[in-house]
């Protein structure tokens, strides 16, 4: 289990439409930030070349760690290291 308040997460949506993002959130009970593809958000992740990806930012903002595909239990253990 990863500590309490060591690792904010936050998902950003290539939806066009906000609404079925936010429906889907809830549906599935995710509690964590989202946000919304822009283009700009798009120009600063570098070239994307699949989805789902996972980013880990330093306290700087930084990516430190990316990883493409979809996620299962074992890889979210994994995250633990990361976590201050």
């Amino acid at each position: 289990q990863v500590p309490p308040n060591s690792i904010n997460v936050i998902t950003i949506s290539i939806d066009k439409n906000p609404k079925l993002a936010k429906d889907y959130m809830s549906k599935h009970g995710y509690t964590f930030l989202a946000a919304m593809m822009t283009p700009e958000l798009n120009q600063s992740l570098g070239k994307v070349k699949g989805i789902p990806i996972l980013l880990i930012l330093d306290k700087n903002n930084k990516i430190i760690h990316k990883e493409m595909g979809e996620m299962f239990e074992e890889d979210f253990a994994d995250l633990k290291r990361f976590a201050k």
